[in-house]
């Protein structure tokens, strides 16, 4: 009998009677005990600890105790594994300086927990297959599981780097490799569930059937569907987009463009204007022309096709309104609404940009103004950036592409950009090739890259660039 076994009788019935009817079923008083205490309490099941479980980012600084780890690991040892070798061990770090060495040496993501414990497996055995990766998988999950259960949060994560530097550190032997790193702690948020795949996409029955758009390994968005991109988007971005995380520029480099933009816009701004991102992951331009433009904007509406990136437009900016975009490319907006609209840094990472600009066209008014911006052919940073992937045979979207969190992506030529434009009735204003630091920046890295990395800048440095790193084009609707 388990603790799932309720008695019926009343709380108020004779002990003798109780007694009784322990005895004909064969329990003593003192697991009866037990038995009424767990029925007393609520029942947690296993998908209420899976509902429960998130990878949390955030965390109090208070360190778990060695005997919670325990009680976490022991729930790993629990898992299967192949052929039960049990290849799976684990190495707790909470010591401050410990981890400051792995957040420099692995990454510095570390630097978000107090504590963490390194996965490791013995290399040598079970290796059909990955089963000694699979054997440490599993019990990795059941860490994560059981941490939810003590209040505790973690996160799994496999993105770092220094494995030498981490088996140096650690005293790790030659023969386990360094397969994750789990941050644990107390957390210090409550993120909600990222979007995830419904069991009907998954699941086939007897024989596979394609159910969704799969990922596409091209780094070329000609070659993706605008559905493809979308679901890619709607995986990925449902871990960055609360962090606001989504944009490739840093603080510095949006600062840089939005003040050649407000050069651009100051003799053109409309007063009480409706202003339209289209396509909102990155909202830090669209913030930098509230904030500088604050008394002739009247309506700021982000677009986007993803809902929780609506969602979380409504949740982090409350004054701005959103809007739909269908699988067509259809916008929710009115009809001759829109006083400007903004495309920074968009054309790039668009499969279809001719059926975005038909859809967007109408929403604009007469006279109506876009605000392009697009990375630029020629540039040194394009070049670094084709280099890289020539060089590393990089042969996906998403394994280290400096846009993994968008999606496919090209530079396009000026020419295409103002065929682009022209196509759709939009007369360039005012054209300006921009640098805003990319370069700089990216080879301000190389230092601390090594060798492989002082080469490619070389190469780069070669040839002088055609072009600066931006375009930035003001068009009107005629």
């Amino acid at each position: 009998m388990d603790d799932t076994w309720r008695c019926h009788f009343p709380r108020s019935c004779c002990g003798r009677a109780h007694g009784a009817l322990l005895a004909r079923i064969g329990l003593t008083s003192a697991n009866s005990l037990v038995s009424l205490e767990a029925v007393n309490r609520p029942q947690e099941t296993v998908m209420d600890a899976l509902e429960k479980r998130r990878s949390i980012r955030k965390y109090k600084p208070e360190v778990p105790s060695e005997e919670t780890i325990r009680q976490v690991v022991e729930a790993a040892t629990l898992a299967p594994s192949a052929c039960n070798l049990q290849v799976a061990e684990f190495i707790y770090v909470s010591d401050p300086e410990l981890m400051k060495r792995l957040a420099e040496v692995a990454t510095g993501k570390v630097r978000w927990a107090p504590a963490c414990l390194i996965g490791i497996y013995d290399s040598r055995f079970v290796r059909e297959r990955g089963a000694h990766l699979q054997s440490l998988s599993a019990a990795v999950e059941n860490m994560l599981l059981k941490a939810a259960e003590l209040d505790l949060g973690t996160c799994w994560m496999a993105g770092f780097t220094g494995d030498d530097a981490i088996r140096e550190l650690l005293a790790v032997p030659s023969h386990f490799e360094i397969a994750c790193i789990v941050l644990i702690g107390r957390p210090d948020e409550a993120p909600p569930r990222p979007y995830k795949s419904p069991v009907e996409q998954i699941l086939h029955i007897n024989k596979y059937e394609p159910r969704r758009p799969h990922l596409n390994l091209s780094i070329d968005p000609s070659h993706w569907s605008p559905e493809e991109v979308a679901e890619y988007r709607r995986r990925i971005f449902s871990v960055y987009n609360r962090r606001l995380e989504l944009g490739f520029l840093s603080e510095a480099q949006a600062d840089r463009l939005w003040q050649e933009a407000t050069n651009a816009l100051t003799p053109h701004f409309p007063r009480d204007a409706t202003v339209l991102d289209l396509h909102g992951w990155d909202l830090r331009i669209a913030g930098r022309l509230m904030e500088t433009f604050r008394g002739c904007v009247a309506r700021m509406v982000v677009a986007d096709p993803i809902e929780e990136n609506r969602r979380v437009v409504q949740e982090t900016c409350p004054d701005y309104h959103t809007a739909a975009v269908a699988d067509d490319y259809a916008i929710d907006v009115e009809d001759e609404s829109v006083d400007l609209a903004l495309l920074v840094n968009k054309i790039e990472f668009e499969p279809r940009p001719d059926r975005m600009m038909a859809a967007l066209m109408p929403k604009l008014k007469k006279g109506g103004k876009v605000l392009l911006v697009a990375m630029a052919r020629g540039s040194l940073y394009h070049r670094l950036i084709r280099l890289r992937f020539a060089l590393v045979r990089i042969r996906d979207v998403y394994e280290r592409s400096p846009f993994y969190k968008l999606g496919p992506f090209a530079f396009p030529r000026a020419a295409q950009l103002d065929e682009l434009m022209g196509r759709h009735g939009l007369v360039p204003k005012l054209t300006r090739a921009i640098d805003i630091g990319l370069w700089a920046e990216e080879a301000a890295q190389n230092p601390r890259r090594g060798r492989a990395a002082g080469v490619l800048r070389f190469l780069v440095e070669t040839l002088p660039a055609k072009s600066k790193e931006c375009l930035l084009v003001l068009a009107e609707k005629t």
